[in-house]
């Protein structure tokens, strides 16, 4: 849904439309790709592949449809179908070829979605209610041969129903079937004994069944069960005696165990029992999926694909061939197709772009993160998995050229997923991207904690990956369209907790890693040590950066800059000490000269803990960095440090208010930077995004761009949100992008900037047209602008609300407006000999 945000009134002008700080709708890009894992394929759409509704049994937070085109299920954006209902099967209903989905709650009621053939589905009807609580176990099939697909059902004490499809895009009344006991659910119906019925096999446990049908009273058949710890089963007749065998795992092996028909007794009996095929291992602790799948080419020639954890962490789908009785040996023809290699789960052999060649889907769902995989044509050993959703946590982001294509992209992800939005020219974010090259190489971390920079200087974003806690730095080069190559592999000296930065140290044009931790002599203290980049190759071995400083140094937040103008990256500190009963903070520069670092305090102040930052920039463009100090703790002190050079700084404070994070942009091209800022109330759930404006940098401005309600959770307060400025839409405007992470939301935001930018609006396209530079803006008495000849000028100066104040005409380049009041006004200047006019907007101070 569309929100439309608001600003302050004191900044809205009705009757013009530049020179202002202005936000569009907000839109969201939610994390809803990886609420569900629950999977429902078919051709929602009838274009001929095959589609997914995801939906959450759980909590029944929402049903989703996530479309196939051409293969690519993230070219738009998946969409709601209903929320509070859950979708268990999907079934053409009514025999319109649309695939409704069958709903079912309450333990009692089934339900329809109806297909509305326009990528939605209707509201819920109940269409039947049963007496008693049943499970939710559907299987789909033709029970009467009417064409007409109908459903079987289970109810808790084991008796299975059949709902036979009225033709009216209803249910007859549940017609009882069978009562088999202590079984799970039927795992497939099919004509066991070719008697040109139906038979039912039954799974239980890691055991299968089969009840032979005659006239719908279900009998089991004797000495069938196969007890075995693989989890499915191949049906299939291996000699072509009319009776299906069945492949299955056991005691490290694939096994057949053939069936044959005994005509004097009238039974069924197992004729063999044998190994057939030795050279498929199975890890038998394995928590994932198997699933075997069985082609049919001709009579008695079939082919196998069996899929599986063969070892420990290393999963495989193996083929083999059937010709006559005579087993072929297996090939791996998808080798290590693993993503996430925890709980590997819902394999599928299915031909989801109906283009006659297999393909191979499967889940991952480690600590939360649950993602969909796709493997088209698993046969073609040189295509690759792809992802079509995937779990991130959108704590930071980054902006980088991620696929290659010579365009920058936003990224953002942290352990486990990463994902990008692509720069286009439409109004709404494009669909996120997903990006798993680097988890799908054998040596990737369980955990991989992602940071995106350009390590090589050839304008893709590359991947460290960094683990405090296993000790270890991983570097993986970006080579585009999702290909990652792990560069190196280095093992940290100790296990001490530590950070990790970037920043070029050394000044030779190629971004260095900074590595910080706890002395471990106390703790408390920092250490600095660096990673050098070895010209884009990779880094070299680990070097200690030595601190001269005079006072033990306790980190609290770091920003890096030039403060001495020596062209060499400088540390500026937020340090926390203890004095008088109390926490302190003290800012240090650390001063870079020729490798080491020499401290200063800068300044000291109380009243301040936990998750306090510091963020350092050239506030108001004068050549020396300011900084602004915030915290994430309520009511805590927004303070802007003002350089006035030789290390001197006034310290202004803005306002009492938690900060979650804060960027500088001038958003509207007015020569001073904006400052933007999200605050959260826990208390009333509200967070809100604004910016402060000033024109004098000691008077700061507060407007509000939205407010909305949202319930944090428990998420860490230091990496709970950030905002970033990136032009998604190529309309060369920096639009407002904002993560919300909660364990339960994980959302992104971005407010569209619609703020008329002070460009010249070029009347006639003359070649010689000038471009007027103001200056100096702010001012103090004059403004002048530049004027190589003599031009006749009207000008015009407007207050901010759209008021006229001043007209005249004039041939010089200066004009005193010594009369105006200090604040921020609009100039219009029209060059009367080439008809061409700009406007800008003026500061007095």
């Amino acid at each position: 849904m569309k929100k439309i945000l608001f600003i302050l009134s004191s900044y809205f002008i009705a009757n013009l439309s530049f020179g202002q700080t202005l936000f569009d709708y907000k839109y969201f890009i939610p994390d809803h790709r990886s609420h569900n894992l629950n999977i429902i394929y078919d051709d929602f759409d009838n274009d001929g592949d095959l589609d997914i509704v995801k939906r959450d049994l759980k909590t029944s937070l929402d049903a989703l449809l996530q479309k196939n085109e051409n293969g690519d299920f993230n070219l738009i954006s998946s969409k709601y179908i209903t929320v509070s209902t859950t979708p268990i099967i999907s079934m053409d209903l009514n025999n319109d070829s649309y695939p409704d989905l069958i709903t079912y709650r309450t333990f009692d009621t089934i339900g329809v979605l109806y297909n509305l053939k326009n990528d939605s589905f209707s509201n819920e009807e109940k269409i039947m209610n049963f007496t008693g609580s049943y499970s939710i176990n559907p299987v789909k099939f033709d029970y009467n041969s009417d064409g007409f697909v109908d459903l079987f059902v289970q109810d808790n004490n084991h008796k299975y129903y059949v709902l036979i499809n009225n033709k009216k895009g209803g249910f007859e009344p549940a017609k009882y079937i069978a009562t088999l006991e202590g079984f799970d659910s039927i795992y497939k119906i099919e004509d066991f004994d070719n008697d040109k019925d139906f038979d039912l096999y039954v799974k239980n446990g890691n055991s299968i069944s089969i009840y032979l049908n005659s006239n719908d009273v279900f009998e089991e058949l004797n000495f069938i069960d196969i007890y075995t710890s693989f989890d499915s089963y191949g049906i299939l007749d291996i000699d072509g005696n009319g009776y299906k065998d069945i492949l299955y795992w056991y005691d490290g092996a694939l096994w057949a165990k053939y069936i044959d028909y005994n005509g004097s007794t009238k039974k069924h009996f197992i004729k063999n029992s044998l190994i057939v095929v030795k050279d498929i291992p199975y890890y038998t602790f394995s928590n994932n999926a198997e699933s075997i799948y069985i082609e049919k080419d001709g009579t008695n020639n079939y082919t196998v694909y069996i899929a599986l954890e063969t070892r420990q962490n290393q999963n495989n789908i193996f083929k083999f061939s059937i010709n006559n009785q005579i087993f072929g040996s297996p090939q791996i023809v998808l080798p290590r197709f693993e993503v996430n290699i925890f709980n590997l789960q819902e394999y599928q052999f299915l031909d989801i772009n109906k283009d006659g060649k297999l393909d191979f889907s499967f889940t991952s769902n480690f600590n939360e993160q649950k993602m969909i995989f796709i493997n088209y044509d698993i046969n073609k050993q040189e295509d690759k998995t792809i992802c079509i959703q995937q779990s991130f946590f959108p704590i930071k982001f980054a902006i980088a050229d991620m696929n290659g294509d010579g365009q920058e992209d936003l990224c953002t992800g942290s352990q486990n997923g990463l994902v990008y939005l692509e720069k286009k020219a439409d109004e709404i974010p494009s669909q996120l991207q997903n990006l798993i090259g680097v988890m799908q190489n054998p040596e990737v971390s369980h955990f991989t904690l992602n940071n995106i920079i350009d390590f090589n200087n050839d304008g893709i974003g590359d991947v460290i990956d960094f683990d405090p806690t296993r000790d270890y730095v991983k570097v993986y080069k970006n080579y585009g369209k999702d290909k990652f190559e792990l560069i190196q592999n280095y093992t940290l000296p100790n296990s001490m907790p530590r950070y990790i930065d970037f920043a070029d140290i050394d000044q030779d044009g190629f971004i260095d890693i900074i590595l910080r931790n706890n002395n471990p002599t106390d703790y408390t203290t920092v250490q600095f040590s660096w990673m050098k980049n070895n010209n884009g190759i990779n880094f070299q071995n680990i070097e200690s950066l030595p601190i001269n400083y005079s006072k033990p140094i306790s980190y609290s937040s770091l920003a890096y800059a030039d403060f001495n103008n020596d062209k060499k990256t400088d540390f500026l500190l937020l340090c926390g000490y203890f004095d008088n009963g109390k926490i302190n903070l003290e800012v240090v520069l650390l001063e870079n000269i020729n490798g080491q670092l020499i401290g200063k305090t800068i300044t000291s102040f109380d009243d301040f803990i936990g998750y306090s930052h510091i963020k350092a920039i050239d506030f108001d463009k004068d050549g020396d960095i300011d900084f602004v100090v915030y915290s994430k703790e309520y009511d805590k002190p927004l303070l802007f440090f003002k350089n006035k050079g030789q290390y001197q700084f006034d310290k202004i404070l803005i306002e009492n208010i938690n900060i979650e994070d804060l960027e500088f942009e001038d958003i509207d091209n007015n020569g001073v930077y904006e400052i933007y800022a999200w605050n959260n109330d826990d208390q009333k759930n509200l967070n809100t995004i604004f910016y402060y404006t000033t024109t004098d940098f000691i008077n700061f401005t507060k407007s509000i761009i939205d407010t909305y309600n949202m319930y944090n959770d428990n998420s860490d307060k230091s990496k709970r949100g950030d905002l970033i400025f990136f032009d998604y839409n190529k309309d060369n405007k920096k639009d407002l992008f904002f993560s919300n992470y909660a364990t339960r939301y994980k959302t992104i935001s971005v407010y569209r900037n619609i703020t008329q930018t002070l460009d010249i609006e070029e009347i006639n396209k003359s070649n010689d047209l000038q471009q007027l530079t103001l200056y100096p803006n702010p001012f103090i008495e004059t403004i002048s602008w530049d004027n190589p000849e003599n031009k006749d000028y009207n000008i015009k100066i407007f207050t901010i609300t759209g008021k006229l104040i001043q007209n005249k005409n004039t041939n010089n380049n200066t004009l005193n407006l010594s009369n105006l009041e200090k604040g921020v006004y609009l100039l219009n200047i029209e060059n009367q000999n080439n008809n061409f006019k700009r406007t800008f907007k003026i500061i007095k101070k």
